[in-house]
């Protein structure tokens, strides 16, 4: 055989051990992803069905519980505003939120929330049956931030 025919068998033989080479580490990267293939997912579309039952009956008995507590309530949310206003000395232009009814400890309460003048976050329940005031605590907003 001649240099020539020599080097190409070489050439030739240096080609193919690339190749197997190259072929060998891809099939050994293809080994660990063929085994995570075969695992199951963990969350499948049964089990996320499940999920949104279960958020369903949780939105189901949140709304059956405030229906209750609203049946329970003598007073408007409303009314509640005003005896609180009227209770506690305040403005009839004073902005209050309501959280909405709530049972604290066997009494139905109207939650209620206001910022004062001086940037105090002021919590009141007020009885959704009489329209007392039955609590009220402040938190100062500044000191939260």
């Amino acid at each position: 055989m001649d240099d020539k025919t020599k080097n190409l068998q070489k050439k030739k033989k240096s080609r193919i051990a690339v190749t197997l080479g190259t072929t060998m580490a891809i099939a050994m990267m293809a080994i660990p992803t063929a085994a995570f293939a075969a695992e199951k997912p963990t969350t499948t579309v049964a089990s996320a069905q499940e999920k949104n039952k279960d958020s369903e009956k949780d939105a189901a008995s949140e709304a059956a519980e405030a229906k209750e507590l609203q049946a329970k309530a003598s007073i408007t949310e409303t009314e509640a505003i005003a005896a609180m206003k009227k209770s506690l000395g305040l403005s009839d232009t004073l902005e209050v939120i309501s959280d909405g009814l709530g049972d604290e400890n066997g009494t139905i309460v109207y939650q209620l929330h206001y910022t004062d003048l001086s940037g105090i976050d002021v919590d009141v329940m007020v009885d959704a049956v009489n329209g007392a005031v039955t609590a009220e605590s402040a938190d100062n907003i500044e000191s939260e931030n």
